[in-house]
């Protein structure tokens, strides 16, 4: 039961890791540009 919770939220953990990270190159590739216009 509670491997299968700590599981869950690693999982969960993950996703949002690799959401922030997804947010983190567009911002930056935002910031880039924005520097060059």
């Amino acid at each position: 039961m509670h491997k299968s919770e700590t599981e869950k939220i690693d999982s969960i953990l993950d996703e949002h890791q690799q959401i922030y990270r997804r947010h983190n190159r567009i911002d930056n590739i935002l910031a880039f540009f924005a520097c060059i216009a």
